[in-house]
């Protein structure tokens, strides 16, 4: 009996060994499951399921220093969908939520399997060009600007048109910065922007200035905020049927220390774009 019992204590305490065991590699199972849910959605957008800023970053990275190697071309697009605040402010998130959405699939349906589309925040998308000419990216830029602009999205039973604004920019091997070369295609996208929105503009040499002098305005203004520089002035508004004073507008003046008063002209859509102000 002493040898049965025995025997059937070794029994349970293998049985429990097998099952503990089992436990360990289910919940070491679990951990990387979640491990590799956690890495899946820390590089893709969860809204409109194209790739992160962080999987872009790192892709774009690895792509410039293939470039570097095999000497392939390489260019980049800076995307901007046109107004988009107010298609926010007029027709709400969900809507805004709606129109990212289907933006970002039209441009997955127009690129190469090679291509890397990702959204970089807000508005703002970019795309991953590797092995592709001036040309090739020249046609694929205004194949996206078309397509966007003869999409529709219904809106309570109307459609709602929405356009894309496109810089474009080549990778350039003097300059192995990514940050560099996504400030020459941002530069590109501001003067598309500039030039009436709904196209593509090439980054080149002459729009270097502008970009320095946008970099500066930028740095100025995130300093001049908190050190009080702009000021506010009170417009009076007035019915003009009557000649009655019926309230005031409040405008913002940038009295710089060095470079005098600033017009909002020339501070107002740069705050705007780079988000100092919404």
């Amino acid at each position: 009996p002493l040898a049965k019992g025995i025997n059937a204590m070794v029994a349970r305490i293998a049985t429990t060994q097998e099952e503990l065991q089992q436990q360990i590699t289910q919940v070491t199972q679990e951990l990387r499951d979640q491990k590799d849910a956690a890495e899946l959605a820390a590089r893709t957008d969860s809204l409109t399921g194209v790739a992160s800023r962080r999987a872009f970053s790192e892709a774009a990275e690895a792509e410039m220093q293939r470039a570097l190697r095999y000497r392939s071309e390489l260019s980049l697009l800076m995307m901007d969908l046109d107004h988009f605040k107010v298609v926010n402010d007029t027709h709400g998130h969900v809507t805004g939520d709606a129109v990212l959405v289907s933006f970002a699939q039209t441009v997955q349906q127009l690129v190469r399997k090679v291509d890397l589309v990702a959204r970089l925040g807000g508005e703002e998308f970019v795309v991953l060009l590797p092995n592709i000419t001036a040309e090739q990216a020249t046609a694929l830029a205004e194949r996206i600007r078309e397509a966007v602009y003869h999409s529709h999205l219904l809106v309570e039973g109307k459609p709602l048109q929405f356009s894309v604004s496109i810089g474009v920019a080549q990778f350039d091997r003097r300059e192995l910065s990514l940050t560099g070369w996504m400030a020459r295609a941002d530069a590109a996208l501001y003067q598309a922007k500039h030039q009436g929105r709904n196209r593509f503009t090439w980054f080149d040499s002459s729009m270097e200035r502008e970009l320095m002098h946008r970099n500066s305005l930028e740095s100025a203004m995130r300093t001049g905020i908190p050190n009080g520089e702009f000021e506010p002035y009170f417009e009076q508004l007035v019915d003009i049927s009557n000649g009655r004073l019926t309230g005031f507008e409040m405008l913002a003046r940038w009295n710089h220390p060095t470079r005098g008063l600033i017009a909002p002209d020339v501070f107002i859509p740069i705050a705007e774009e780079t988000g100092l102000i919404v």
